[in-house]
């Protein structure tokens, strides 16, 4: 850590986590500080505050004492097979004997502090003089050497270069720099408001059982919810009632009103018992808590000139993500970083540093303040789409947690300094770090020619970067511009949330013309504002609780391929064609209610599968060339001869006019179509009809082919060990799956099943290059330094085969693996396997996926027994590897 001590002041106003932690982090670096808290000693307000890994890699890089503090005090679930869980959500409001509804899980589980506890902690690191107490500021003036003069209520003042508002959600500084008149000088009620209680574990045990109690809960409800999560080491149960009302705050100058228990047990009346139970584990007397936040009215900046806003004071929110004081330590990670860097030379850098900071944090705080809110009402059923959906809440709640916590601190910290290094003039952020060179006497652009006539040859570009990093090592350019990663710990750094690379331009051959216009699909978007405002219109109709709404039509299509199959036994057949005819039926059934009739016809109908197949080879063959394949083939010349459209897109323009003539106001929910269609008529001018046929036939061509080849590639390597083969069958037949097709409520869960699909998944990831490119001020992954403009990969061969992540033997198949790891060890596994990428641009359609590879496999399973003829895995051919799978089937007589 820097000990660059710096010839400026800083002065932080508010003592509480957020103050604390940046006053520590600011200290340890050199630089003078002082702390002025209104109080006359350090406190927090509220019991019970929960931290996610973000906030533990944040308090990390702030100061090693830190995280040291807060894991003296933290208190994780009691019980060791709940380590990693989050939260167990509950039905709370219908009285039932099993009232939980799903799990959410995170890399390090509850992480639970008493606020006062953590913070007398935190105190320790901070030596005494550093603070001044009972001193709430009034006034900023500029003196004329361009510095503050802070006036306090108790008539002194004192001065600094710089102010930072650390002060909450009331924060006087932000005041101050807005005026009171400007709307976000006050935080506004969100029409929420909490009874908040600490219980001894041992009441709370005999209440609601000690599952419940011992363990982090949600318990959800129509109007209101209840969470707990244990404190102070286990002897304590933090218990927080959430109550949504019309009625306005009666004091916008308290957060607090007093209350009765007795008001609570009415808010929450006719919710389940176990509600009731905690709610009178609350003391007689108690406080209602004013949810309050600054949604309606976000700061429009975190910082003017040398005065800066960081925490609650910048983005106030309420509390239903459990964030917000993770985030405020990430601010004091960024700030303390910028702060302390080389570039910074003086006092006259600090209005670029917090300029900086406001650049690279603003949008994260707002998107934080925003979900939420929405979080909130997603727990009380008063989303929209969502309502009492609770597949649609998980799943809510794990895209939305995904942005909080999978998110690389350090990475974002190295990113802000490389902004700040441009503001100030400094050269080093576009000096590329020394890193393996792909012949080194080479120049890129022969490096480029040869890799592209490697591929022409019919090499694939996956298969050249994985012998290029085991030459080279696990940071490799690839040619101009282009640098590939072999480790995971780029996945989140280059795909994440937290910074946003857009795709490359190799994703542009990918790319249809139509009448000289391009026709977009998610994958080959590469505006990402776009994207995300696409995938918020329709992200609910791709909830894994939706797509069971069709599971109906799934069976449909499967009950097809079983007579075609049953047609057939006895003899040798081509299983996996026929599981592909079965992958574009199923997909062409959930677009349009409607198929193209390949199971039907037992062969290919209209090129759609060698059309596919060509679109991938042209991206493949034109990805390192992305201008001169646009040149070549999309110019005016060459479109004027475009060919007619596909039998596919025939359908698809036929199902089109038919919807917008129907007055069927079910149409919406009938099916893909008509979710996309319902998503264009919402918002006409993001999603036009084009768009429409685009999304569709794109969601066609990618779920079809990638469901038939991973579903083959299982069978193909469980029956080429047949031991593996044996376990799966067995664990199926035994199962007591009820129907067929199989239910996927009988086989979501089965865990040899689950397990072999991940390792296929794991094997069979395409060998498309998943580029992205580095804005403008640079960034600096796995500790490479690297100038905006640069387009980085990580190579997935290289991360899925890693052995210090898959354990001895990652090269051979061995669904035992997904087995014995643990849920930390699962989720690394599934990162670095990449098989439906990451991050924002995650693959929309991998519920689908799932629910139609586990209802295809166990059902051909249950009503055949299958002998492999000629089974065998060749190398890739297209976007998939070629796949013998040639079986003799009998069905099972029962």
């Amino acid at each position: 850590m820097s000990s660059n001590k710096k010839d400026f002041e800083i002065a932080i106003i508010g003592g509480g986590i957020s103050g604390l932690t940046l006053a520590i982090a600011l200290h340890s670096r050199g630089i003078p500080i002082t702390v002025y808290e209104q109080a006359p000693h350090f406190a927090e307000i509220g019991a019970g505050v929960s931290f996610t890994d973000n906030a533990g890699q944040a308090m990390k890089i702030c100061h090693a004492g830190i995280y040291e503090a807060f894991e003296r005090v933290r208190t994780s679930n009691l019980w060791p097979e709940k380590a990693k869980v989050w939260f167990d959500y509950h039905d709370g409001y219908h009285d039932k004997p099993d009232t939980h509804v799903f799990t959410i899980s995170n890399k390090i589980g509850q992480a639970g502090v008493h606020r006062a506890h953590y913070l007398d902690e935190l105190v320790k690191l901070l030596p005494t003089e550093r603070a001044q107490f009972g001193k709430r500021l009034e006034t900023l003036d500029k003196t004329s050497n361009e510095r503050w003069k802070l006036n306090f209520a108790d008539g002194s003042s004192a001065e600094a270069d710089a102010v930072i508002g650390c002060d909450g959600i009331k924060s006087k500084v932000r005041q101050l720099m807005y005026g009171k008149d400007h709307p976000c000088a006050y935080p506004t009620y969100t029409h929420k408001y909490a009874y908040r209680a600490l219980a001894t574990m041992e009441d709370a045990v005999k209440a609601v059982g000690g599952e419940k109690a011992q363990n982090a809960c949600m318990h959800m409800g129509p109007g209101g919810h209840v969470l707990t999560f244990p404190v102070n080491h286990g002897k304590t149960l933090n218990v927080v009632a959430f109550h949504t009302t019309k009625k306005d705050w009666p004091d916008n100058e308290r957060l607090t009103v007093p209350a009765k228990r007795e008001e609570a047990m009415k808010d929450f009346e006719g919710f389940g018992p176990n509600v009731t139970k905690l709610l009178q584990l609350c003391e007689p007397n108690l406080d209602i808590w004013g949810i309050f936040h600054l949604g309606d009215n976000p700061v429009p900046n975190f910082a003017k000139g040398t005065v800066c806003l960081v925490g609650d004071a910048a983005h106030a929110t309420s509390p239903h993500h459990g964030a917000g004081s993770g985030l405020c330590i990430e601010d004091s990670a960024v700030i303390a970083s910028l702060l302390a860097d080389e570039s910074v030379q003086s006092a006259s850098d600090i209005g670029a540093i917090f300029a900086t900071f406001d650049e690279v944090r603003r949008e994260r705080g707002h998107w934080l303040v925003q979900s939420s809110y929405r979080m909130g009402n997603c727990y009380e059923w008063l989303t929209d789409g969502v309502g009492e959906d609770f597949g649609k809440i998980e799943e809510e709640i794990n895209r939305r947690n995904a942005v909080i916590a999978d998110v690389n601190v350090q990475g974002m910290c190295d990113e802000a300094r490389g902004v700040l290094r441009k503001k100030l003039g400094s050269e080093a952020v576009n000096e590329v770090s020394p890193i393996a060179v792909l012949w080194k006497e080479a120049d890129e652009v022969t490096i480029l020619q040869l890799n592209t006539l490697r591929i022409w040859r019919g090499e694939y570009f996956v298969d050249i970067v994985s012998e290029l990093h085991k030459a080279y090592g696990p940071v490799v350019r690839t040619g101009p511009n282009r640098v590939s990663f072999a480790s995971a710990e780029a996945i989140p750094e280059i795909y994440g949330t937290s910074k946003v690379y857009s795709k490359a331009a190799s994703y542009q051959p990918m790319t249809l013309l139509a009448k000289g216009q391009e026709i977009p699909t998610i994958v080959t978007l590469r505006d990402e504002k776009r994207v995300t405002e696409i995938k918020r219109h329709v992200s609910n109709g791709f909830a894994q609780s939706t797509w069971l709404k069709q599971e109906h039509q799934i069976d449909g299509t499967i009950d097809i391929l079983l007579d075609q199959l049953r047609k057939r036994a006895g003899t040798v057949i081509s299983l996996n064609k026929w599981l592909s005819f079965w992958g574009f039926d199923t997909l062409t059934m959930l677009a349009f209610s409607d198929m193209q009739g390949h199971m039907e016809a037992g062969a290919e109908v209209d090129k759609t599968s060698a059309g596919a197949k060509a679109r991938f080879d042209h991206w493949r063959a034109w990805a390192l060339l992305p201008s001169l394949e646009a040149l070549l083939y999309k110019n005016r010349f060459v479109q004027s001869f475009q060919k007619p459209s596909s039998g596919l897109a025939k359908l698809a323009m036929k199902r089109i006019e038919e919807r917008k003539a129907s007055t069927d106001e079910d149409a919406p929910d009938q099916d893909l179509l008509g979710r996309y269609l319902a998503a264009s008529k919402k918002a006409p001018d993001m999603i036009g009809s084009r768009d429409v046929m685009a999304l569709t036939i794109s969601t066609i061509h990618a779920g079809s082919e990638t469901v038939a080849h991973t579903s083959s590639f299982a069978l193909a390597y469980a029956l080429d060990k047949m031991e593996i083969f044996q376990k799966l069958e067995q664990e199926i037949l035994t199962a007591g799956i009820r129907s067929s097709p199989a239910a996927y409520a009988d086989v979501e869960k089965l865990p040899y099943l689950d397990a072999i699909i991940r390792e296929a998944l794991r094997f069979s990831a395409s060998p498309n290059t998943m580029e992205r490119t580095i804005p403008p001020a640079g960034a600096e992954i796995c500790g490479v330094a690297l100038p905006g403009g640069t387009d980085v990969s990580v190579a997935k061969p290289c991360t899925s085969r890693d052995e210090s992540i898959f354990g001895p033997h990652a090269d051979q198949f061995d669904p035992e693996r997904w087995l014995h790891a643990d849920e930390q060890q699962r989720r690394e596994m599934e990162h670095a396997t990449l098989a439906f990428s990451f991050g924002r641009r995650v693959c929309i359609g991998q519920h689908l996926a799932r629910i139609e590879m586990k209802k295809l496999i166990a059902t051909v399973v249950r009503e055949f027994k299958i002998q492999p003829v000629n089974v065998g895995i060749g190398d890739w051919d297209g976007n998939f590897k070629k796949l013998d799978l040639d079986v003799k089937l009998t069905p099972r007589v029962r």
